[in-house]
Order: structure tokens, then sequence, then C-alpha cells
């Protein structure tokens, strides 16, 4: 479900420039725009992120790691969430997460929680209608982890930390990244690595969450090394960055 109306009108106000304001009603009630599907890309720190009006799809936004500040949100929560869902199919189902997308969207909040026998029931018979339970007015922004028809599966050695390495330079820049000379953007990437390596002490005892850590952190730092050595103002740099 898309996030709620407050949350579109908000941000509708954050990306369109103030001359578009009186324009709000026509660009919620769009139908290219209903879904309101949001990437979180907290890999990302562009300043001139709030594009003109004609640029922003708000059905497919892209927010990035300076919207999300500037926007109040939690980002150490949103981190949090990201760590731990990467560790799910990482040592979970030893899927490499390639092109899985990272999304805000919504739930409906539940009333009150069934009783077991209440299960059961809709166990052997199909309900009619909406679930009785579920409050479809009132609903609860959540992150949503889609996507997994590009994944493969990987086996604990070398290939296959080659794998889940290449899944998570290759994929849009959701997860924070090492190398940046931001001092936020170094804080959110420890924050993430940190709570990765704590989740998938969960899940596995293999030393194969290390690896993947460390070797996403060489790779951040050569990236750094060759933005600096090409010059901030190179294509290189930018397709980097």
């Amino acid at each position: 479900m898309p996030v709620p109306q407050p949350c579109r009108t908000a941000l509708v106000d954050y990306f369109c420039p103030r001359q578009f304001r009186d324009q709000r009603a026509q660009i919620l009630a769009d139908s290219k725009n209903k879904n309101f599907l949001i990437r979180v890309y907290l890999g990302r720190r562009d300043p001139d992120s709030r594009k003109k009006l004609s640029q922003v799809r708000f059905y497919n936004l892209p927010l990035l790691v300076n919207d999300v500040e500037t926007l109040g949100m939690q980002t150490e929560r949103l981190i949090a969430i990201m760590a731990d869902a990467l560790t799910n199919p990482h040592w979970k189902a030893h899927l490499d997460a390639n092109d899985v997308e990272y999304v805000l969207e919504s739930s409906p909040a539940m009333k009150s929680a069934p009783s077991a026998a209440e299960i059961r029931k809709m166990l052997v018979c199909e309900s009619e209608g909406a679930s009785p339970w579920l409050e479809f007015t009132k609903r609860y922004v959540h992150m949503w982890l889609l996507d997994f028809n590009e994944c493969k599966e990987f086996e604990l050695d070398q290939d296959g930390l080659r794998l889940i390495c290449d899944g998570f330079w290759r994929n849009d820049p959701y997860y924070p990244r090492p190398g940046s000379d931001h001092a936020n953007d170094v804080e959110l990437w420890n924050l993430f690595r940190d709570r990765y390596l704590v989740a998938s002490e969960q899940l596995t005892n293999s030393d194969m969450p290390h690896e993947f850590i460390q070797k996403i952190e060489v790779d951040g730092e050569e990236g750094r090394r060759q933005r600096t050595a090409a010059g901030s103002g190179s294509m290189f740099a930018q397709i980097t960055s």
C-alpha cells in the first residue's frame, strides 16, 4: 500500500519548488503518483536532489540520504532495518541479494491480534472480504525488501564471497557505503557495518560476514583513492560517488 496521505503531501512540498505548491492537489491526484513507491538510497548524497516539478516521479521516488536527513527521518533506524534485512537473504537463504530493492510503503494497523482459534478457522476456510482485524484507515509506514528475481545462490567460499560483494556494489545505492569523505556518511557506514555483523552472528557461525565487510571496505577505500586521483569533477568521480 502507498504511504499515507500526510507523508505524500510532505514529500510533494519538499521536492516541488515553491511556485508549484498550488498544484499539490493535482500532483497527488495524478494516477501515475498513486502508488508513491519510495526508494531509500542511504548510499548516495546529492545536495541538488530536490529537482524541478517536471523531473520528480512520485510513483518511483529516490530518497537520498541528504533528503532523509533534511526531512528529519530516523536515519539510524532505517540503517538498522536495512542491515538486518540484508543478513536474511545472505545467511538464511544464501542468496547474493543482487538487485533487491528497499522501499517505503505502508500496511494497515491491526485492531486486535486474532486468537489461536481464530487463526485456525481462517486456515480451514477462506475468509470473505477484508480481515476484521485490520484497520485500513490507519496505516503504518514500513521498509519493505522486494524483487529477488535476479538473486543467485552462493556457497560459503571465495566464489560466494565475490557474488555477495558484487551484489552489494552493483545494486542501486541503498546501503551506506565506505570510502566517503563526508563525515555523516562515514558514521552511517560504521552503523551499518556494526549492525550487519551483530545480526549475522545470530544466523551463521561462518567468518564470511566479516570477510564480506572487510572486502567491501577495501573496495570502498580503493574507490575513494581513484576518485581523489581523478579529481572530483571528472566523469569517473561522478559515476562512483
